[in-house]
């Protein structure tokens, strides 16, 4: 360890130069690369100036070197690996470590293979690198300055070179300037690279504005903006929640209004530039409003992280649209764009099933939908979906409904009378169907009969029993007890519009109960239209009869025709 530690170079200081190497270092600049080639200059015992050699450790183990340790260091890290050439660097490399070894020797600039290296300065004051926007004839234009700690402002009239980054450092002309930026080094490395005056057409202020100035906002030169602009002092008048969907992510943007103008709520910064009348102005922000909002938004979970506004990870997205979204529009955030959302939105109001109900001459028709207020939506497998467990009901559309426990014993009641798949659908049912809308209606609020059907329905609501009824005025017979039983069914079947079978045995008198109940119909003016009677032809003349025998005061038409005839029918 004591031969090692003996062996490595060690800084040398002579106090005469005769005699002794001078180092320097040269910048040889390229279009894609930069390179520190090391030299040493030697003076004559006389004093002139000698040769001048290539600078390595070797030399200064063998040479007389006045050399100090940062020197030394630049020298031994350009050497430290033969394989890889350590010297060349790409323009923004973090090196800026070398610059700050070499700030206090001669330095050198080289622009081309075939030039003459030309004496460099350090400049020994730090400088911010900063935009100033200038107005010029046909809009605005961005100036580049450095700003000493002294107060002094350099323009930068003409491209810098950025040689590396960690920290910056930045030659223009002959002298190189430790910079501090709050962009990093690439941006200016491009910057510069344009070559030409950055401006900007009065018809593309707003574009610069939305676009490319929240990039800028670090770097901009307010108090120099001020000179030239004016300034508006407006209250922050909104904000505002804006949703959107991209590749089935979810985008938020959280935007400040200030009178007619509106800004990001990032970054956080305390003016912002906005275009009035083709005209730059600088609006003030409120910034322990934006603050208190910003606050809100986190406490809630909507987080800014690596430049996006998102719903924090412990919260369930579609709990959080339903549940949160809500209270901060309460809060005083405006909504933006929420109903145009379709995988993240979750519609405000609860799923109702409405039912509508249309009778025609003998039938209901019925026609039922899953609705969200007054729109009508489709929910596919919407049974399936609830049996699932799940508490959100996804639509054709990508969008959820919000399901309660309530609502899903509702829909899985309603399934039992109705085929609900998809959430819509529609039915026709003979008159008897109203008994099936009497079981419906515990289990919907939104049940929309017309007006015939709902007579009908208080009707079979009301009922208890079969009420008996008088046998017609004018039979010519007498009805057995059950044959009256019959014909008090058959007359609540026709009170009710249902259809129904009279199944008494052959033999019991099916036939005059039928008779009597025509009879009875006629008497009490139902009867507007004849009434069909459809049997086989051999029983076409005693029903004939019969009708004759028993209601001789209905005409009866007889109609029947041969076998071909009755094919025809």
């Amino acid at each position: 360890m004591v031969g090692l530690l003996e062996k490595m170079p060690r800084p040398k200081s002579f106090q005469s130069k005769a005699g002794v190497y001078e180092p320097y270092f040269v910048f040889e600049l390229r279009s894609s690369n930069w390179e520190i080639v090391p030299y040493a200059s030697y003076t004559r015992l006389d004093g002139s100036p000698g040769r001048e050699v290539r600078l390595t450790l070797s030399v200064v183990d063998s040479s007389k070197v006045n050399i100090s340790q940062s020197e030394l260091d630049t020298l031994i890290f350009l050497e430290g690996d033969i394989n890889s050439n350590r010297s060349i660097f790409n323009y923004t490399q973090p090196v800026g470590f070398l610059l700050d070894w070499v700030s206090q020797s001669r330095l050198m600039i080289k622009e081309t293979a075939a030039s003459n290296p030309v004496k460099a300065t350090m400049h020994t004051e730090k400088a911010t690198i900063i935009l100033r926007l200038q107005k010029g004839r046909s809009g605005y234009y961005m100036q580049p300055a450095l700003v000493f700690e002294g107060g002094d402002v350099l323009p930068l009239k003409e491209p810098g070179i950025i040689l590396a980054s960690n920290p910056i450092y930045m030659l223009y002309g002959t002298k190189i300037y430790l910079i501090e930026s709050a962009l990093p080094a690439t941006f200016w490395q491009n910057y510069f690279r344009i070559r030409e005056k950055f401006e900007i057409p009065h018809t593309e202020l707003p574009e610069f504005i939305r676009i490319y100035l929240p990039h800028l906002l670090p770097v901009i030169d307010w108090e120099n903006i001020g000179e030239h602009i004016e300034q508006i002092n407006s209250p922050l008048s909104a904000k505002s929640i804006e949703f959107s969907e991209y590749n089935h992510h979810l985008q938020i943007d959280i935007n400040f209004t200030y009178g007619e103008f509106e800004f990001p709520a990032q970054p956080v910064i305390d003016r912002s530039l906005a275009t009035k009348q083709r005209q730059l102005c600088i609006i003030k922000r409120d910034v322990q409003a934006e603050s208190q909002a910003r606050k809100m938004l986190e406490e809630n979970g909507l987080i800014f992280r690596t430049g996006h506004w998102s719903i924090a990870a412990d919260y369930n997205g579609l709990d959080w649209m339903r549940l949160t979204l809500p209270k901060l529009e309460r809060a005083g955030f405006t909504i933006i764009n929420e109903d145009k959302l379709k995988r993240y939105r979750v519609h405000r109001q609860l799923p109702k099933l409405q039912i509508k109900v249309k009778s025609g001459a003998d039938w209901l028709d019925i026609t039922y939908s899953l609705t969200m207020g007054r729109e009508s939506v489709l929910a596919p497998n919407l049974l399936k979906q609830i049996e699932n467990g799940k508490s959100y009901v996804k639509l054709d559309d990508g969008s959820h409904i919000f399901v309660t426990d309530e609502i899903k014993q509702q829909f899985n009641a309603i399934s039992q009378y109705l085929e609900l798949k998809n959430g819509q659908g529609e039915m026709r049912l003979p008159m008897a169907g109203i008994t099936m809308l009497k079981e419906l209606e515990p289990h919907t609020e939104s049940l929309r009969i017309d007006k015939y059907a709902g007579e009908l329905l208080e009707k079979y609501r009301q009922f208890e029993s079969i009420q008996p009824v008088s046998p017609p005025e004018g039979l010519n017979g007498q009805l057995r007890e059950y044959q009256q039983s019959g014909l008090d069914w058959l007359h609540f079947l026709k009170d009710l519009h249902f259809g129904g079978i009279l199944a008494d045995d052959m033999g019991l008198g099916k036939t005059i109960q039928m008779i009597s109940l025509l009879l009875k119909l006629k008497n009490e003016g139902w009867l507007e239209k004849p009434a069909l009677i459809v049997v086989p032809l051999t029983l076409v003349f005693n029903w004939e009869d019969e009708i004759q025998k028993f209601a001789p005061q209905l005409r009866v038409l007889r109609y029947y025709g041969n076998r071909a005839e009755r094919q025809k029918m």
